[in-house]
């Protein structure tokens, strides 16, 4: 939400080499991380937005290189901008991603 907060009402993602900071609400978080113990906290880039499974080393998820949206490869939406097997832009992204590369 990219809103100011004390880092004392923020959580961390504890998911190796995650180290992103979230407000403790559905609005941030979404609705299926918020039960989780805030000390094994996984932040929703690491989980499929579609199916809401976790990631795990057999079925990695693609991930948007602007917002903690990501899917698997089977999950993905025709509406995202694949840029290479692992990061994507979606669909709230897409038109600043093709306003920045007409700019090149």
């Amino acid at each position: 939400c990219h809103e100011y907060a004390p880092d004392n009402q923020l959580i961390q993602c504890t998911y190796p080499q995650c180290h992103r900071f979230f407000h403790n609400s559905i609005e941030c978080v979404g609705d299926y991380v918020l039960d989780m113990d805030i000390s094994t906290f996984h932040c929703p880039s690491h989980f499929c937005a579609f199916c809401k499974k976790k990631e795990d080393p057999n079925h990695l998820l693609m991930q948007c290189t602007r917002c903690t949206k990501s899917y698997h490869p089977s999950c993905c939406p025709s509406t995202i901008c694949p840029l290479n097997s692992s990061k994507f832009v979606c669909i709230h992204h897409r038109f600043v991603f093709a306003i920045f590369i007409h700019e090149l």
